[in-house]
């Protein structure tokens, strides 16, 4: 709330939970309007609420639990698209309205082994209504997360449009 509050005005006070600022001034101000959009990291409750009161995009790493199956992951992925949505209508959001971002990581073997399984990942999360998917830059010589395979790497990005 501080944040985009400070972003919003010329000169603003604000005194918050955590934060407090007296007659901050913000020179010379944001170019985009109201401010510049925020994209949000979000995962429980608290965030996916946050997400959807301020968040102009939401991004997910999925669930937080390690060694996940692909099942097991966009189960998480899906509560967290419940929570979202849920969270937008409570305070008279268009769900739709937030672009939503998968980031994939490192650990996601199964997400990254094959060209197929890249295309089957990226079908699946946008079933799920997400825009984007953010992949690490591989890293072959990491034998414990090496991400995703340089060739397959490739040619997910010639796909970029």
């Amino acid at each position: 709330a501080a944040i985009d509050v400070l972003l919003r005005e010329p000169a603003t006070t604000f005194a918050g939970r955590y934060f407090t600022a007296i007659e901050s001034r913000t020179f010379p101000g944001c170019t985009q309007q109201p401010r510049v959009p925020f994209t949000i990291g979000a995962a429980g409750p608290n965030a996916l609420r946050l997400a959807a009161r301020f968040g102009a995009g939401w991004v997910t790493y999925g669930p937080m639990a390690p060694k996940s199956t692909s099942d097991e992951w966009f189960a998480g992925v899906a509560k967290q698209v419940v929570g979202l949505d849920a969270a937008c209508r409570a305070i008279g959001r268009e769900a739709d309205s937030i672009k939503r971002i998968a980031l994939v990581g490192l650990e996601l073997s199964w997400a990254q082994e094959s060209v197929g399984a890249w295309d089957d990942f990226c079908g699946r999360i946008e079933s799920l209504g997400f825009t984007d998917v953010i992949v690490h830059w591989p890293r072959p010589e990491d034998p414990e997360l090496p991400g995703v395979p340089p060739a397959v790497f490739d040619e997910i990005c010639r796909r970029i449009k």
